[in-house]
């Protein structure tokens, strides 16, 4: 067996990261694998990729799944994984944990049985969680308050088996969003807003989590991470289309901060990993990297006066949709042109897609 592990967001110092040489990170699915499954892997881990000097060097986990469909902890997958984080207690396999609650099953498109569900919305909008879905109220507060119970409940399992861990842990918002929906269709004004709301709620709910389980109000603000992609190409779009999407994700990203900043909380969300969709599209060339560097180059566009990224990076999507099994001489052909690009790569889709059979 052999580890590709790709990717990384910085230490947490909540500052801007230092791109030089990357560092590593993933996101690890713990819906994904079994709990001996995971433990083994984050073993592996901790016995090959912990050297600062090597270029396989792991720091950061972003952890999804913590709970399932039901809502339950998933207690064996995180007992498999808490313990090397930091305050776990045992060997540190990472060096900060970003935690990502809930997010409720979006199969049958459920908002779209709700009362408050938009009429007229075109069938693209309507049949998407990023648009009819994200537009629908009670389906917002209804993932706001499935991610706080989750928070709760989380924080509650921690602080009885790893009461160090907290004081290092920081979040993650699982609900995702097309970030390119933020202007050049009907619904882009409507669908900036309703983000805004959501994601202001969604530090809102972390923030109080943690003052429930005991942080003091100073501390509890921690940095919150979002990775959403895009529908479309650059390409596509004019330069009037980019611009209004440009001013509104600068307002959102703005807006939420100062929200936060009112209810006494330090960060909004300014850590993104912007998804590079090419595990989806399975578009594996220089021309398509080149049209990941061109939105990846749009994004920081968007840090200006009054807000700036603490941290902006791609996120490579590892898995493969119409192979066998993910390349991963594509995925060093894809690291390597981010990194001869100044692409800084974050946090990467997923552990499953890394730990591949030596050929």
């Amino acid at each position: 067996m052999t580890i590709l592990l790709i990717g990384s967001a910085a230490p947490l110092a909540l500052a801007a990261p230092d791109d030089g040489i990357t560092p590593k990170s993933m996101f690890l699915d713990l819906g994904g694998a079994e709990s001996d499954e995971i433990a083994a892997r984050v073993d592996r881990i901790c016995a090959e990729h912990r050297d600062p000097a090597n270029d396989s060097y792991i720091m950061n986990v972003v952890l999804v799944g913590v709970v399932d469909l039901r809502g339950d902890l998933r207690i064996d997958q995180l007992l498999a994984v808490l313990p090397h984080v930091p305050g776990g207690g045992q060997a540190k396999c990472f060096d900060n944990v970003f935690i990502g609650p809930a997010q409720l099953d979006v199969t049958n498109m459920p908002w779209k049985s709700r009362t408050d569900f938009p009429t007229g919305l075109e069938p693209w909008c309507a049949d998407s969680p990023y648009c009819g879905g994200i537009l629908t109220p009670s389906w917002r507060w209804d993932n706001i308050e499935a991610t706080r119970d989750s928070a709760e409940i989380f924080l509650a399992f921690v602080d009885f088996h790893f009461p160090k861990v907290r004081s290092n842990l920081n979040w993650y918002v699982t609900y995702e969003g097309y970030f390119d929906w933020f202007g050049g269709n009907l619904y882009s004004e409507r669908v900036q807003s309703a983000y805004s709301a959501f994601l202001f709620e969604m530090v809102k709910v972390f923030n109080r989590a943690l003052e429930h389980a005991g942080e003091p109000a100073p501390t509890s603000s921690r940095a919150v991470l979002w990775s959403p992609a895009y529908e479309s190409s650059y390409f596509s779009y004019s330069q009037g289309e980019l611009n209004n999407i440009r001013d509104n994700l600068r307002y959102m990203f703005q807006n939420v901060q100062t929200m936060a900043a009112g209810e006494g909380i330090a960060h909004g969300v300014d850590w993104l990993d912007m998804q590079d969709k090419l595990g989806q599209t399975d578009c594996f060339s220089v021309e398509c990297y080149s049209g990941v560097k061109r939105w990846y180059d749009f994004l920081s566009s968007v840090n200006f006066e009054q807000f700036s990224f603490a941290s902006l990076r791609v996120n490579m999507e590892l898995f493969s949709t119409n192979q066998p099994a993910p390349d991963l001489n594509e995925h060093m052909a894809r690291q390597n042109f981010y990194e001869s690009n100044g692409i800084p790569v974050g946090a990467s889709w997923e552990l499953r897609f890394w730990d591949l059979p030596t050929a």
